[in-house]
């Protein structure tokens, strides 16, 4: 008896972890990044009747989505505001796009945020002060946009 309750015990710890998934905050946020850059199109575009963390580039931990790399992914368009939602995200890479608008600030009120990469892409305007609410940042790829002004003095 005791090994049927065991054996019962693992099924079900098994089955959750299957059926375990990200915040509907999380998903809603990558929903609208797919939509924002124009998923139709994408070189290697996602499977929404497969689990998330199945998508291309979208690295999911203990139910969280820690990482996100489309790189050279054919993203065109620009980062949508509900990227902050994507609160426990670690490293934001979307190199050699065709994104376009001013920097998706919003990534710095992401206190987990400790890699972006944004470089080849076609953001514009200056660099926002919120920079400094990145304090955990470790690195920040900007070259080949088009920002303009001065680096903020918090940096």
């Amino acid at each position: 008896m005791k090994t049927y309750k065991l054996f019962l015990m693992i099924i079900l710890l098994m089955s959750s972890s299957i059926f375990a998934s990200v915040s509907r905050n999380e998903k809603n946020a990558l929903l609208d990044l797919y939509t924002a850059t124009n998923g139709d199109n994408w070189i290697k575009k996602w499977d929404f009747n497969q689990p998330i963390s199945t998508w291309y580039g979208v690295t999911v931990v203990d139910d969280k989505i820690v990482s996100i790399n489309l790189s050279s992914n054919n993203l065109v368009g620009s980062i949508p505001s509900s990227i902050q939602d994507l609160k426990y995200l670690e490293s934001f890479n979307v190199f050699k796009n065709n994104l376009k608008g001013h920097f998706p600030s919003e990534l710095f009120k992401i206190q987990t945020i400790k890699h972006i990469n944004i470089s080849f892409n076609m953001f514009t305007g200056n660099l926002p002060e919120s920079i400094s609410l990145a304090s955990g940042l470790v690195s920040l790829e900007l070259f080949m946009n088009q920002f303009s002004g001065s680096l903020p003095n918090n940096i």
